[in-house]
């Protein structure tokens, strides 16, 4: 076996699909990307293959990053977002929506 021979732990495919996967994903690749070079039809099965390694401060920083490069600010308040937030997300969804149709 391979991974004898190269002193590493056997793992199954599924195991090496999933680091695979998330290693891709935690350097930037998209879910589409991912989706396309496992051969997956749907984005789900692909998004259940990532196991994203990062602690949840480093993920909320992730997320404050990349709304304030749309000019927007997460709230302490989950149930009641900033209406600027709220504007974003239905402009990506109507966006999402047309590419679709």
């Amino acid at each position: 076996m391979i991974c004898d021979a190269v002193g590493i732990p056997q793992k199954s495919e599924h195991d090496i699909r999933r680091t695979v996967a998330s290693e891709l994903f935690a350097n930037g690749e998209s879910l589409e990307t991912i989706r396309d070079f496992l051969g997956h039809r749907e984005i789900t099965t692909t998004a259940g293959y990532i196991i994203d390694p990062r602690s949840s401060e480093e993920i909320c920083k992730r997320r404050q990053k990349i709304l304030s490069c749309n000019d927007l600010k997460l709230t302490d308040d989950p149930e009641t977002p900033p209406d600027n937030v709220i504007r974003f997300v239905q402009h990506c969804a109507t966006k999402t929506n047309a590419a679709n149709h």
